[in-house]
């Protein structure tokens, strides 16, 4: 090739290299219409990747805030009247804080739910402010969280710079809606509408308000979340038309202020262990932050944050992502520890994940939830604590030295027990009062001149059913029983005034008989139905979800075993100023008092006195089970497993039975492992050193051709066809 033409084509080889590199032109102006977004798009039929590692971001921690106990002197009204309003201060302060509780305690005092704060007791005060504080911490680290993965999603596609605005009442709202990013054009019309949602959950009444901006500007609508959602929640947002995102995220609550490095503490009744294992967020807590002791009190509470958003520009505090979006009406009377699962990670150590199961209700405000909630955890760990041989109740009027273990009755497990058996009595005496039919017809179906009845009766659990996958249980079915046998109170004792010595063997053995027959299976629905057993059914799962750690233990390690076998329960006490000497001196003034006891008058004028004398108690020593065999599981609780594992981090439905599960995730260390956000590459001198490195090989490549064109030729030299050149 003639030198000539060796540096033309060179030269053209340099300049398509340059423009391959840098383009023909200015790059194209960024169009705030066709902004940059995640590269997971979901759809009702598509699910999204399996998850992976995803990028960190950090949201204030107000775990410090469970260190201020109800008796400090920061919450005395002298303490409280000298500060200003909450909205002269900052969300997560405590300052905000303590002045938040005075509004709050103001509005239910206004509405006669509690006492002036002097006049409750120690008791009152300690699970009020606990309530509250729960409901602040889990509200507050919603919005923080919320505010932070906000943050991320402009550093990782720069929406700011696109012209969008953010945090800003949004148009057609008349003020009262504000938009994570929007973008609006010259005209003022609402072009563009990005919805960031950490969690995977969305605000339907939010979605419907975007859907009627849609509808009147043309706008498009894109939410992006940050969490895998149900496929129920991307068809609903398909159903109006909008995109939906998902970005892979690992939200990490970070430090607390006032506790160092301390990780973050999850709040009473949590599933870590009381700090054994460190929560990740979880469900329940959302669920149950706002739920009260009663409706008066979780109505003000909720009244209560809807102002503080609003003091803070929101519309509500659903809106403000502050609280758990609405259940759908749910009954968290119900509430059960029913899947648990032990697991070994090697970035966070051991781990456990669990399900609640939640019975659907009547809708509106349900109640309760908070309490429910820890009453499952706490016993949970109070049976994992404790030895099994001390599991049991017994109120007998005749043994006072025999009522509860000396530990057991310092939880709120052995105050539930001991509780159940008192009620068991209650609704003996209901089930054979004369006034009902049913219980005419058994006394008149008794034998014997004096119509007494006296017998043991205690409950104690039938299997259980449980699918058991080697590392996770999740319990089906756990009835309990009531059992059954004649028993007349020693000469002496408090009820030597019984008067059943006179009937004959014969006579007591046709009675048992017909009271099992009649009034027994009544008394056992009872137990496993009615509403005022539900605290024992809901220490008993928790009893076999602890029993299944404790076998496990025996042959792995566990997330629990520093607490299995400990016989340390004093982290999870009674949470009410309660001793079970309390509940066998109320059985035994009703005993005395003749509550169990029936006088009525014969059609002859004579009067004829029946007496019952009930004893026993609740004995949870053995926790049988039933397992599942595969093919039934598989075509009776397949959906069932599926929901409870959902509920582990969003609130699921098992469709078939209306059941709610939610639940959380507990581990030895953080469930976050950082992933720094990416910076922009043009501020990286790194980045023009590789992006020119081809760019220089090419024109020293170049150069040498150049050079080797132009070199003399030597004397002697040969040419291509053997010639001198």
């Amino acid at each position: 090739m003639p030198g000539t033409q060796r540096r033309g084509a060179v030269a053209v080889l340099v300049v398509a290299l340059l423009v391959a590199l840098l383009g023909t032109g200015a790059a194209p102006a960024p169009d705030p219409l066709n902004p940059a977004l995640p590269p997971e798009r979901l759809a009702a039929t598509n699910a999204a990747a399996s998850d992976g590692e995803g990028w960190q971001y950090t949201y204030q921690n107000l775990s410090q805030f469970w260190g201020v106990p109800a008796d400090s002197d920061k919450l005395s009204t002298r303490n409280l009247d000298a500060l200003q309003a909450h909205s002269e201060y900052a969300y997560g302060t405590e300052e905000h804080l303590l002045t938040a509780w005075r509004d709050f305690l103001l509005k239910v005092q206004d509405k006669g739910e509690v006492p002036a704060w002097d006049e409750l007791s120690d008791v009152e005060k300690k699970e009020l402010w606990g309530a509250y504080l729960k409901g602040y911490i889990v509200i507050g680290q919603n919005r923080a969280k919320g505010a932070a993965f906000e943050k991320l999603l402009d550093q990782l596609f720069g929406y700011i710079a696109l012209g969008y605005q953010y945090n800003k009442a949004l148009p057609g709202t008349d003020g009262k809606r504000r938009g994570d990013y929007f973008y609006v054009d010259e005209d003022g019309n609402l072009q563009v509408a990005i919805e960031a949602k950490s969690g995977k959950s969305v605000d339907y009444d939010q979605a419907r308000m975007y859907k009627a901006l849609k509808d009147k500007y043309g706008t498009r609508v894109i939410y992006i979340l940050g969490d895998n959602p149900a496929p129920a929640t991307v068809r609903f947002l398909e159903s109006l038309g909008f995109e939906v995102y998902y970005v892979r995220t690992m939200p990490n609550p970070g430090t607390s202020a006032d506790v160092g490095t301390e990780p973050f503490a999850g709040p009473p009744g949590s599933m870590d262990g009381d700090g054994v294992l460190t929560p990740s967020e979880d469900t329940i807590d959302q669920a149950t932050a706002t739920s009260l002791g009663t409706k008066g009190l979780t109505e003000g509470l909720l009244e209560h944050f809807d102002e503080m958003a609003r003091d803070l520009g929101e519309f509500n505090a659903a809106d403000a992502d502050m609280v758990a979006d609405d259940l759908g009406g749910v009954d968290f009377s119900t509430v059960e520890l029913r899947y648990v699962s032990d697991d070994y990670d090697p970035e966070l150590g051991t781990s456990t994940s669990y399900s609640f199961s939640v019975e659907p209700g009547e809708g509106g405000v349900s109640v309760g939830g908070q309490e429910a909630a820890k009453l499952a955890s706490d016993s949970f760990y109070t049976w994992l604590a404790l030895d099994p041989e001390t599991f049991w109740v017994n109120l007998n009027p005749d043994e006072p030295d025999r009522i509860v273990d000396k530990q057991l009755g310092t939880t709120d497990a052995g105050r539930v027990l001991l509780q159940a058996d008192f009620q068991m009595k209650r609704t003996v005496g209901e089930l054979i009062h004369p006034d009902r039919k049913a219980g005419l017809r058994f006394w008149n179906s008794l034998r014997g001149v004096d119509k007494c009845l006296s017998m043991r009766q205690w409950i104690v659990p039938r299997p259980a059913v449980v699918r058991d996958a080697g590392d996770e249980l999740l319990i089906l079915d756990a009835p309990l029983e009531v059992k059954l046998e004649n028993e007349y109170v020693s000469e002496g004792g408090i009820a030597d005034a019984a008067g059943c010595e006179t009937i004959s063997p014969e006579d007591a053995t046709h009675n048992e008989k017909v009271y099992r027959r009649t009034i027994l299976p009544k008394l056992e629905k009872a137990v496993n139905e009615a509403p005022e057993y539900a605290d024992l059914r809901r220490v008993y799962t928790s009893r076999v979800a602890a029993e299944w750690f404790r076998q496990r233990s025996a042959t792995e390690t566990t997330a629990y075993d520093s607490i299995i076998g400990s016989g340390d329960v004093a982290r999870w006490p009674a949470t009410d100023d309660w001793t079970p000497q309390d509940t066998f001196d109320a059985y035994v003034e009703s005993y005395r008092e003749g509550e169990f006891d029936v006088t009525r008058e014969t059609r002859e004028g004579d009067y004829v006195v029946t007496n019952t004398y009930v004893y026993g108690g609740v004995d949870f020593l053995d926790v049988p089970t039933e397992k599942v065999p595969d093919a039934e599981f598989a075509q009776k609780y397949e959906t069932t497993a599926s929901a409870a594992r959902q509920g582990i981090t969003f609130p699921a439905s098992d469709d078939g039975a209306g059941t709610v599960w939610m639940g959380g995730q507990a581990a030895e260390r953080p469930p976050w492992d950082p992933i720094p956000v990416p910076a922009s590459p043009w501020s990286s001198p790194l980045f023009y050193l590789v992006a020119g490195l081809p760019l220089v090989a090419w024109l020293v490549f170049g150069a040498l051709l150049l050079g080797r064109g132009r070199r003399p030729v030597a004397a002697g030299a040969v040419g291509p066809e053997g010639g001198a050149r």
